[in-house]
């Protein structure tokens, strides 16, 4: 998952100088002079905090500072925290990728420390600082939108003012979020902007209507600056109000609450406005239905209130006036209305705001529950090592503690102590099975978990087995509590991951497609994104480079944390992005793609994709040679992983033996797959006539493929077949079948948007079989497959490859214009043209060539 160039966190394509970086946009936005000025006088204070209350417009006053903002004051970097961006991690590795793309060099160092925290959180700040030093003077925009700065981000900048003199930091939060005890350190380092500033001036107010299209007169605007106090949110839904009503000054909100009040779905809309934004989800879970879109959608239209791709908020205006309203009026609905809410918000994992309508409610058990799960929360992000081992008993007695033990022993490279824990946990979950009777909630977590460690054990087929009796197992139990629901996106993910390694990916891709994503609707986009990720990687890796594309792009529009793309979460997405680039030529983008996995590279399970596509961008890079080094050199190094799952034992040695074809090994091409486990396995009849096709058998290598295609399992498989099936009957002189596979291919190949297969010939003869398809040429021309040197096949007639091909068994003249049903003049007119095209002057060196162009 990618942050858009010149983005923000919003996702705001931005017009301004590459010197300043992530600030959003607005086509409502107008210039604040005198807001601008007081944050240029007070350029040199380390600190400048923009404080208001919700909708005061912190943001646009800060957006018209920043387009006006002298570029010689040094970089700008622009952060905008909300619900996922706001931990530690996410918040610091935004920035670090705002400044590279500024082009200022990121330390290699502080982003293993991000990424690995409890190791190297301590040194934080000091590697930052580290980092600041080399980006000279820079300017922090941190944007809180409808969240606090987090506790770990705020100590980091206050440490960081302490070390580097040239930082100058901009905090933009909500009034009364200041009172921080980190903040509080800075004393005369730190200037608090004067709230008065923010509120809008009658010549602002014509000025904003101007941009919105909008005609307001001078009196007009100062009826409303007098209304709404100059209040941003409120200006703006007195200048839409008062373009449609002459009378509309007194009771603003109570005005526009009365052109709704009628209205189906007013009651509807009261309990939406308990909170401070509506996501599609929770209109449906709460059951509000369609009448409420209908008088959010009529609220939009009228300017008092706001949506984007996430969610919907009402001006607070509005939001103020109903929340008042519905208590005054029903107030056992108003609480019961709230306990809705807060139970809705536990669903989702939003503690914090699950507590406050609890309080609301004064439902204090639920208070409490809420209350305890948004302790966990924090302890999650900010876990410590745990101080004491868990005791043997507890291991015994429960499966997933005994899990948790082996896991943590793998991560931290304990193989063996890990394997023992596997093994372990096995044993007492068969032990709990066969004692139970009828499955419960805790039996499909251990289902999964066995599972699991059946794969990491290297018994693939056999977690593959457990997978069909976990996925039975989930659809007959009773979920009252909808654990499964909560875990749903975790359970499909690891299914797939299993389906993957054991190299059934079509079985992995039917699977997810099954189960679908509408069972996560209403569910955290985090979740969505989780088996998002995954369908991109299983489609890459299937050669489905359209649908993979389409679910990167659905998953980039879920607005996840910026930093779960390099996290583990989000490592099939990133691997998916590198496949997909791969796949379209883009050889810098894959890079970079990789490199936000290096990280999990010694881990993970998917180490065999990340060694392809690394291998095919060396072959970029230096060539065919090189890249079997690298190959070779990457297997070896994963020895120690003991057994290989079937999905990198094919995927490695397939790759292995087309770089031996590439670079001319075809001896030891043929070896090596002579050599493969389960040689005899259909899965390797595709290699075995790619290598005859190089071997000098095209009518074998043209059976072999022709006779595959009907089982060919994924579109890459069956556009490879019918490119060898292409030059095979090419070589033998069957130009009639030799057209028909190659436009199967390519039409194939566009289907898929699956370029890097046609590339299995080399770039001659691939001209030869898809002359006159441009895009295919294109997309051959951009790839570094077979990059031979030359470029005379290009220019061979059909007739003279024929001729050529015959020179293998030293015939006569005589007897290829025999066998050619041609006259001798016209066998030697040919020869002498294959000569000259070739560069060469006699049958051995013709033939010499030809092989090491593998026209043989």
């Amino acid at each position: 998952m990618s942050v858009p160039e010149d983005s923000g966190s919003g996702g705001l394509r931005s017009t301004l100088p590459t010197a300043r970086r992530g600030v959003p946009v607005s086509g409502s936005v107008i210039d604040r002079d005198d807001f601008s000025r007081w944050m240029h006088r007070h350029e040199h204070v380390p600190v400048r905090v923009v404080s208001g209350v919700f909708g005061a417009g912190k943001t646009s006053a800060l957006i018209s500072w920043a387009q006006n903002r002298d570029d010689a004051a040094g970089y700008l970097v622009w952060v905008a925290l909300d619900t996922d961006v706001r931990a530690r991690d996410s918040f610091w590795l935004l920035f670090l990728h705002h400044l590279e793309a500024l082009s200022v060099p990121v330390d290699a160092d502080l982003t293993i420390a991000l990424l690995d925290q409890e190791t190297h959180g301590p040194r934080l700040p000091a590697l930052l600082a580290r980092q600041l030093e080399r980006s000279g003077v820079l300017t922090l925009v941190v944007d809180a939108g409808a969240e606090y700065i987090d506790d770990g981000v705020a100590r980091d900048i206050v440490r960081l003012v302490d070390l580097c003199p040239e930082l100058r930091v901009v905090i933009a939060t909500r009034q009364g979020a200041t009172d921080r005890e980190s903040v509080a350190r800075l004393g005369d380092r730190l200037a608090l902007v004067d709230p008065v500033l923010l509120a809008f001036s009658p010549a602002e107010a014509r000025q904003l209507a101007g941009a919105e299209g909008i005609t307001l007169d001078a009196q007009r605007a100062k009826q409303i600056i007098d209304a709404t106090g100059g209040w941003a949110a409120a200006v703006h839904a007195a200048i839409r109000s008062a373009s449609r009503d002459d009378d509309w000054v007194a009771g603003l909100a109570e005005r526009l609450l009365d052109e709704v009040r009628t209205h189906p779905g007013y009651g509807a809309l009261r309990v939406l406005g308990l909170a401070d934004s509506i996501a599609p989800h929770d209109v449906m879970e709460l059951g509000l239905g369609d009448v409420a879109d209908d008088i959010v959608n009529e609220l939009v239209l009228r300017g008092v209130a706001t949506r984007d791709e996430r969610k919907v908020a009402l001006q607070p205006i509005i939001r103020f006036a109903l929340q008042t309203e519905f208590e005054a009026q029903a107030p056992q609905e108003f609480k019961e209305a709230h306990r809705q809410w807060a139970r809705h918000r536990l669903r989702h994992d939003v503690a914090r705001a699950a507590y406050a309508h609890a309080v609301a409610s004064e439902d204090w058990p639920l208070a409490a529950r809420a209350y305890r799960r948004y302790l966990l929360a924090i302890t999650e992000r900010e876990r410590r090592p745990a101080t004491r081992p868990i005791p043997s008993a507890a291991l015994r007695a429960q499966p997933i503690l005994r899990f948790a033990v082996a896991l943590d022993d793998l991560s931290n490279g304990r193989r063996a102590r890990a394997l023992q824990g596997f093994a372990a946990m096995l044993a007492v979950a068969q032990g709990r099975q066969l004692a139970h009777r009828t499955a419960t909630i805790d039996d499909i977590w251990i289902r999964t978990l066995v599972m699991v460690s059946l794969r990491l054990l290297g018994q693939h087929e056999m977690a593959r087995s457990a997978l069909r009796g976990l996925t039975r197992m989930a659809h007959s139990i009773d979920d009252r509590d909808e654990e499964i629901v909560e875990g749903r996106s975790k359970l499909l993910t690891q299914g797939a991951t299993t389906l993957i390694l054991s190299g059934h990916l079509t079985e992995a891709s039917d699977h997810l497609e099954e189960a679908g994503l509408t069972p996560l609707i209403g569910r955290p986009p985090l979740e969505r994104a989780r088996v998002l990720s995954m369908i991109a990687m299983v489609d890459a890796l299937r050669g489905d480079i359209r649908t993979a594309s389409a679910a990167l792009a659905e998953c980039d529009a879920l607005s996840l944390p910026t930093g779960l793309g390099d996290s583990y979460t989000g490592l099939p997405a990133m691997v998916a992005g590198a496949l997909v680039a791969l796949e379209r030529g883009d050889w810098a983008t894959a890079d970079a793609f990789l490199r936000r996995t290096d990280t999990h590279a010694p881990t993970t399970e998917f180490w065999a994709v990340l060694l392809q596509a690394g291998t095919m961008l060396e072959w970029h890079r230096q060539g065919a040679p090189a890249a079997l080094g690298y190959l070779e050199q990457g297997m070896e190094q994963h020895v120690h992983r003991g057994t290989q799952s079937p999905f990198a034992t094919h995927t490695l040695h397939v790759l292995r033996i087309t770089l031996l074809i590439a670079v001319g090994r075809f001896v030891e091409a043929k070896e090596a797959l002579a050599g493969v486990p389960q040689r005899r396995s259909r899965r390797w009849t595709l290699m075995k006539a790619y290598s005859e096709l190089f071997s000098g058998d095209p009518n074998r290598a043209n059976a072999l493929a022709v006779s595959s295609l009907r089982q060919a399992d994924t579109p890459r498989e069956r556009i490879a077949l019918l490119v060898i099936a292409a030059a095979a009957s090419h070589r033998v002189g069957d130009t009639t079948m030799s057209a028909r596979y190659a436009a199967s291919a390519s039409a194939e190949a566009r289907k898929f948007q699956l370029w890097q297969v046609l590339t299995l010939i080399p770039k001659p003869e691939a001209a030869i079989l898809f002359a006159g398809e441009s895009d295919v040429l294109d997309a051959i021309r951009h790839s570094r497959t077979f990059p031979l040197a030359a470029a005379s096949l290009g220019v061979l007639s059909a007739r003279e490859l024929v001729v050529l091909r015959q020179l293998i068994d030293d015939a006569t003249i005589e007897q290829i214009a025999k066998d050619l049903s041609v006259s001798r003049n016209t066998v030697k007119s040919q020869l002498r043209a294959v000569y000259r095209k070739l560069g060469v002057n006699n049958r051995a060196e013709a033939v010499s060539e030809a092989r090491r162009l593998h026209l043989l």
